[in-house]
């Protein structure tokens, strides 16, 4: 019994072996797993087995890849766009300034529509240095160099007395600027007070005194048709009723605002004339 039951041991040996060199020459499609490994029957697991899925873990690398180069390409073009915005905003500046009038041609625009010439002097956003120098300061020396212009048609009139005259036309014309200022500020409705003291107020009252500068240059060039330039000052005043509103003052003091400034305007650069002569006349 015993010779039997080792050959029959022997026997399930030699059939192990035969599946086991069975297995291994097998089609690869085949799956090889523990289960079908016959050295494994019996045998439990000693540790557990970690399973990788190399498929997921490679399209998770493909992702971040392409999240960073997505990444990068949107931070290239945003740099982009931000200079492509640097420059048209350049562009816009450059025909700001293009569009920009010289002062004096300001002022001719404004003479000969007072809407437009306004709305141009509101949108160039002049500073108030820019309109004294390239408009103010130079009208008011025309004006008190062309008193000399009465030499030629009155030969009874010195040299003296002209250069006495052009003093007199600059220092009201320039001091009247500054006077219109103090007095717009004390004389006008408290609410329109500060608007008046903007920068864009003393641009229009330097402007309106200007015109009158240029009217007073005209009528000392030509005294032959001084009938007609002798209202020339009135055109002064509506350029003043047309501006007003530009000033961005309460509408109820919009028509108190027109005739202050209309007198003022007029009536100061006058009143300082006057006070000069008289002091001349007292020899003080």
């Amino acid at each position: 019994m015993r010779e039997e039951e080792k050959d029959i041991d022997n026997l399930y040996e030699l059939e192990d072996e035969e599946n086991l060199y069975n297995l291994e020459d097998s089609d690869d499609s085949y799956p090889y797993t523990e289960e079908n490994d016959p050295m494994q029957d019996g045998v439990e697991d000693s540790e557990p087995v970690i399973e990788t899925n190399f498929k997921d873990s490679r399209e998770a690398c493909d992702e971040e890849v392409t999240e960073k180069t997505y990444g990068a390409e949107e931070e290239f073009e945003s740099e982009d766009d931000e200079e492509d915005d640097e420059e048209d905003d350049g562009e816009d500046e450059e025909e700001e300034q293009d569009s920009k009038l010289n002062p004096a041609l300001l002022l001719l625009k404004i003479l000969a529509a007072p809407v437009e010439g306004w709305k141009a002097l509101k949108r160039g956003d002049y500073s108030v240095e820019e309109i004294a120098s390239g408009c103010f300061y130079p009208l008011v020396a025309i004006a008190a160099i062309s008193e000399f212009a009465t030499k030629m048609y009155g030969t009874h009139i010195t040299i003296g007395a002209c250069m006495l005259l052009a003093i007199t036309t600059f220092i009201a014309f320039f001091f009247g600027y500054f006077t219109i200022i103090l007095l717009g500020g004390a004389v006008l409705p408290k609410s329109a007070r500060e608007i008046f003291r903007n920068k864009f107020s003393k641009e229009f009252v330097m402007m309106n005194v200007a015109s009158l500068a240029l009217f007073r240059a005209a009528l000392n060039l030509c005294p032959m048709i001084d009938a007609v330039l002798v209202f020339l000052p009135f055109w002064t005043i509506y350029l003043i009723f047309k501006g007003v509103r530009f000033l961005r003052m309460p509408a109820e003091y919009e028509s108190r605002t027109r005739i202050i400034l209309s007198v003022l305007v007029v009536g100061v650069p006058v009143l300082w004339e006057w006070l000069i002569e008289l002091l001349l006349s007292l020899g003080i």
